[in-house]
């Protein structure tokens, strides 16, 4: 069952990946003449859904059946599947009405909003399999197996969220015509805030797998992880403690900065301690690209952000450190079996994705720090030399992110047949 989960991975890093390319170069001075304008908000909410929501999640369930070495389960993984082409199609087809809200876009078209529900509910099979074996981990030992613990119990808390949401705004209003930017907004704020504490335990998880660490930890440590869900749980509850949205945000905010900040910093500082030697092994490449990558994300967000091209800065920032992070997992996997032509040639493929993504963050952040807003076409609303050349350079770092990326699917792909046979 993990290899089936691991091509729906690769499938949506793929599909998404390529309607990143396409809303990273609608956004240059270069490649903005060849973009048709109406499609834009269609690849945003492909790159976002694909690239980062069901690819992390497809992702997480794999490290979670393979932690803790569960039956197989052949239902979820149909219904992830066909949730995954029911969401797929409307976003090739530019049907529906496209909806870029943050964490989770979407497209008010039925077969999208169906095919999303499908995948969802796969996942939260596997969250209520796995749920009694999480529970009774919580205080393992193992950094990897208690921080995979407390993200099942957080992604139970993200899912269960989404409904409460619905019943606190109307569930009638569902992709109706009375401002959906501001129902879907509204409807992932809390799901979307307790997904990213979701992302923080399994990258810190994926960090200790890569460097190899899986005696016990400190037990500062683990209280640390134990305040991740503290912290999930406070944001589970907030709709109900607080109703004022400006109050909300800045409770939010408050938790990100240090119950989600402080933890993932001392693991970082934990692991980066084991960084000795040649950066270009196979586990030390992804392990310190994914660091750097975090660091330049969550250091944008505590110098400020405002709704300009920053935001899209720090979250890339974070998030792609977790997919490059996972595609270092990935090899490491396949190193496992033997399947590995070359580790120098792999880790080549995660530098070149690191320092394109890096290209890309910092030319987001000078374009923000100028003025460039967020989530429109092309470059008519600006003149500035400095958001022009900031632009561009986000568009070189998109073309090399772009090409390692396509070289990372097309490389699993290949060897797919092999993790068939070998079981993985």
């Amino acid at each position: 069952m993990l290899q089936a989960w691991l091509l729906l991975a690769v499938l949506s890093l793929g599909a998404g990946g390529g309607f990143a390319f396409l809303v990273a170069m609608s956004r240059t001075p270069f490649g903005h003449h060849y973009f048709p304008p109406e499609y834009f908000y269609y690849a945003l909410v492909g790159h976002v859904d694909f690239a980062i929501v069901l690819w992390l999640a497809s992702f997480t369930v794999l490290l979670w059946n393979r932690e803790f070495a569960e039956k197989r389960e052949p239902v979820s993984v149909f219904l992830a599947y066909l949730g995954f082409l029911m969401a797929f199609a409307p976003v090739l087809l530019g049907r529906g009405h496209a909806v870029p809200n943050n964490y989770v876009p979407v497209l008010i078209d039925p077969l999208f909003l169906s095919g999303l529900a499908l995948f969802f509910l796969a996942f939260l099979i596997n969250v209520v399999k796995l749920l009694p074996v999480a529970l009774r981990s919580l205080l393992s030992g193992s950094p990897v197996r208690q921080l995979l613990s407390i993200s099942v119990v957080t992604a139970g808390l993200m899912i269960g969220a989404v409904p409460i949401a619905m019943l606190k705004l109307g569930g009638a209003e569902v992709g109706g015509a009375q401002d959906p930017a501001t129902y879907y907004e509204r409807l992932f704020w809390i799901p979307g805030h307790i997904q990213q504490f979701l992302n923080g335990l399994v990258l810190a998880a994926v960090w200790y797998l890569l460097a190899k660490i899986h005696e016990a930890q400190h037990y500062l440590l683990r209280y640390a992880n134990l305040c991740l869900l503290v912290c999930s749980v406070s944001l589970f509850a907030l709709p109900f403690l607080v109703a004022d949205p400006p109050s909300q945000r800045l409770f939010t905010d408050l938790l990100y900065a240090v119950g989600l900040g402080v933890p993932m910093l001392a693991h970082l500082v934990v692991l980066a301690r084991r960084l000795r030697g040649d950066l270009f092994t196979l586990s030390h490449a992804p392990l310190f690209l994914s660091m750097v990558l975090f660091l330049l994300g969550i250091g944008i967000a505590y110098l400020g952000l405002k709704n300009d091209l920053r935001i899209p800065a720090h979250y890339h920032g974070v998030i792609t450190s977790l997919t490059l992070a996972l595609m270092g997992f990935s090899y490491a996997l396949l190193r496992e079996r033997r399947a590995l032509s070359s580790a120098r040639l792999t880790a080549a493929q995660l530098y070149l994705y690191g320092m394109g993504m890096l290209l890309f963050i910092v030319g987001l952040f000078w374009a923000g720090w100028v003025g460039a807003p967020r989530k429109v076409f092309g470059v008519a609303y600006t003149q500035d030399p400095l958001a022009l050349v900031s632009l561009s350079l986000m568009g070189v770092g998109t073309l090399c992110a772009f090409v390692a990326g396509v070289w990372f699917v097309v490389y699993l792909l290949r060897v797919y047949p092999f993790w068939v046979r070998s079981g993985v």
